[in-house]
C-alpha cells in the first residue's frame, strides 16, 4: 500500500482475520483507494482462484471502479490483463500465478450463481436499497468456496439504517464479521475547502453521516 495511506485504510487493506469486513466512513476517507488495494491484497493471496468486485450498477465499474483500479495496479507495479466483454473482468499476474477478477454490479447480483469465489468486495454498498443488498450479499456468501484466504469486505459511506447497519452494527458481537469507521477529519491530504463546503452544504444529521462515517436517522 502507498506510503501515504490512513490508519483506517492500511488496517482495512490488510486485515484477512475476519471472513466479512466493512470500511464505513465520510465522503473523502479514501474509501475507493482502499477497497482497490484491499483488492489487490487478496488476489495475491488466492493465486490460482477467483474474486468477484461489485459496484451498486454498471455504470459505476466503468465511472468509478476500473480507472482507480488501473491506477492502484500500476502504482502497486501488478502486471494484469483487462478484458472488456461479454462482461468485464481482468486477469492478475504475480510471481506465483495469476487470479482472475470479474466485475459486476449488484443490480445483477443473480448472474453471481454458481461462480466460486475466494473473496468478493461491494464499492458502496449502502446505496444499494436493503433488500436487495441482503440478497446480494447473501449470494456472495454462499460463493466462498475455493480459495486460500477466504473474505467478503465493502466500503461504503453509511446511508441510514440499511444493510451496512443490520449486518456489521447490530450484529457487531458476531465474531465473524468486523467494521471499521472512518471520519473524513481522518484523511490529512483533503484540502480544508472539502470539509467547509460538506458543513455549508448538508443539515446537521447529514454530516453525522458524511464527515463522521456514523449510522444516523
Amino acid at each position: 500500500f502507498p506510503s501515504h495511506d490512513t490508519e483506517h485504510q492500511h488496517e482495512f487493506v490488510m486485515n484477512t482475520a475476519v471472513r466479512y469486513l466493512g470500511l464505513i466512513g465520510g465522503y473523502g476517507t479514501g474509501k475507493t483507494k482502499a477497497f482497490c488495494y484491499k483488492t489487490i491484497h487478496l488476489a495475491s493471496l488466492n493465486v490460482g482462484h477467483t474474486g468477484a468486485i461489485l459496484e451498486p450498477i454498471t455504470n459505476m465499474l466503468h465511472d468509478v471502479l476500473i480507472p482507480e483500479l488501473d491506477t492502484c495496479l500500476e502504482e502497486a507495479g501488478i502486471p494484469y490483463k483487462y478484458r472488456s466483454s461479454p462482461l468485464p473482468e481482468y486477469t492478475l499476474y504475480f510471481k506465483d500465478g495469476q487470479t482472475k477478477l470479474l466485475l459486476r454490479s449488484g443490480e445483477n447480483y443473480r448472474r453471481l450463481a454458481g461462480l466460486n469465489l475466494a473473496f468478493f468486495g461491494v464499492d458502496e454498498c449502502d446505496t444499494i436499497d436493503k433488500k436487495t443488498a441482503t440478497a446480494m450479499w447473501r449470494m456472495l456468501q454462499s460463493r466462498l468456496r475455493r480459495g486460500r484466504v477466504f473474505q467478503g469486505y465493502t466500503t461504503s459511506t453509511p446511508e441510514g439504517f440499511g444493510f451496512l447497519y443490520e449486518f456489521f452494527a447490530k450484529n457487531a458481537s458476531k465474531d465473524d464479521r468486523h467494521y471499521i469507521r472512518a471520519s473524513t477529519y481522518d484523511n490529512p491530504f483533503l484540502p480544508e475547502e472539502f470539509i467547509i463546503s460538506l458543513k455549508e452544504n448538508y443539515p446537521p444529521e447529514l454530516i453525522e453521516a458524511y464527515l463522521e462515517g456514523k449510522f444516523v436517522n
